[in-house]
């Protein structure tokens, strides 16, 4: 097996186990939010305020996440519906990690538009807004003792995008929702289409047999079962004049 083979068989198992991929992508952003957090950590200077309790704060957020990662994996639907607590812990810490990194200063305001856009974008774009109400209120609450001179017209800005990226996350996420729905109407139309007609080769009395671009069988009706004595599973996905090789010195295979 390749490398992509193997990637991609990996990647197929983990979207089954986690029942999607859109819970598949909700895992990755924790994992990345993690990341950045850590990188920023290591990046900042040494003589940074607050440093053991910022580091106490992520390796925290670390236990928290991977606790989830457990649940997701071995009981996602139970950690799913969960989704309130969840978000009130994410952002306790992102707010906590705010207060020890310089209030209206932080950087870490950026883990408070993912928090928001996800919940718009995974919930509907109404819990998207009131997220970013909340925790709009909440940054201004914390950040209140550092809120001086130009970092009012800093607030302005970052309200201002945190409810545009919960609108707009919003909005991609009913637009994907639509979309969805309407694949799985046509594909539901499909499969009845699908069914119909097999339904009517089984019911033709004269032997009916449906091959491939490759000669594999593909549809053996009821009449070819009975004529022939082959069950259906036994022939479907072999090659027709395997099953039948005089039919190749007939002058059929070549036009077949």
């Amino acid at each position: 097996m390749t490398a992509d083979l193997f990637a991609s068989s990996m990647i197929n198992r983990v979207v089954r186990r986690l029942r999607g991929p859109r819970i598949l992508a909700l895992s990755f952003l924790r994992a990345l939010a993690i990341v950045a957090a850590f990188a920023w950590f290591i990046l900042a200077p040494r003589e940074l305020p607050n440093r053991p309790e910022i580091a106490l704060a992520l390796l925290a957020f670390v236990a928290y996440s991977l606790l989830i990662f457990l649940f997701l994996w071995r009981r996602p639907a139970r950690i799913l519906s969960f989704h309130d607590p969840v978000l009130l812990m994410d952002l306790a810490f992102a707010l906590f990690l705010i207060h020890l990194t310089g209030g209206a200063t932080s950087t870490l305001f950026l883990a408070l538009l993912l928090i928001a856009g996800l919940q718009s974008y995974y919930y509907g774009i109404k819990r998207g807004i009131v997220t970013a109400v909340g925790a709009a209120a909440a940054y201004l609450w914390v950040i209140w003792p550092t809120l001086v001179g130009a970092e009012w017209a800093n607030f302005a800005v970052r309200m201002a995008v945190l409810f545009g990226t919960a609108v707009g996350m919003g909005v991609l996420g009913e637009i994907e929702e639509r979309e969805r729905a309407e694949v799985a109407a046509l594909s539901r139309e499909a499969q009845g289409r699908e069914r119909f007609i097999r339904g009517v080769v089984e019911l033709i009395r004269d032997g009916v047999v449906v091959l491939d671009e490759d000669g594999r069988v593909i549809t053996w009706n009821r009449a070819m079962v009975e004529r022939y004595e082959l069950p259906a599973e036994e022939v479907v996905g072999r090659v027709f004049f395997d099953l039948f090789p005089n039919l190749k010195y007939e002058g059929i295979a070549a036009p077949v």
